[in-house]
């Protein structure tokens, strides 16, 4: 009878002990899944982006270095250093600002160094898409003329593309 007595005890034990391991196993993959599995997309899907709505309700990314060209345009200086970007009806102002650092501020003027438009005036801007560290944008002019362009956060350049003939560069004289 000993030996019937202590199987009744080993074999509730081993079904707790793996009872106990497969609820651990199933916690541990909730918590980090496995990488292997994911599924990564090179293009965002339409259950990714945002809906197109009518109303005022579509989310907008907010607080960031790029944020009042929701709020006016011409905008203020987007000082995305180690250059700054303004965006106007003429286009595209960009600058290469001289930073002066205090112990309680920092300080860079804009001028603007180089600006690339049309003859006519550009519409406000629009936001095409928001990355992590860049924003891509395109203006128009009345007669559809385009311009798209890509700035980024801390990257001392900017991309702009035009689909037609006419656009305008026009640069400040200086010393660099």
């Amino acid at each position: 009878m000993k030996n019937r007595n202590k199987q009744l005890i080993i074999i509730p034990g081993i079904l707790a002990a793996v009872t106990a391991f497969v609820l651990g196993c199933v916690v541990l993959l909730s918590i980090f899944p496995s990488s292997g599995h994911e599924t990564v997309y090179d293009h965002p899907t339409p259950a990714m982006t945002t809906p197109a709505v009518p109303h005022n309700l579509v989310p907008i990314a907010s607080n960031q270095w790029y944020s009042n060209i929701y709020a006016q345009f011409p905008t203020e200086p987007l000082y995305a250093l180690p250059v700054a970007f303004q965006l106007a009806p003429e286009g595209l102002g960009v600058s290469l600002p001289d930073v002066h650092k205090t112990a309680n501020s920092i300080f860079a003027p804009y001028i603007t160094d180089l600006r690339v438009g049309f003859a006519d005036s550009l519409q406000k801007p629009v936001i095409q898409s928001i990355g992590d560290w860049s924003i891509q944008l395109a203006m128009a002019t009345a007669e559809h003329e385009s311009l798209q362009f890509t700035l980024a956060h801390g990257a001392p350049l900017t991309i702009h593309s035009c689909l037609r003939p006419g656009l305008l560069r026009r640069h400040r004289r200086s010393q660099w």
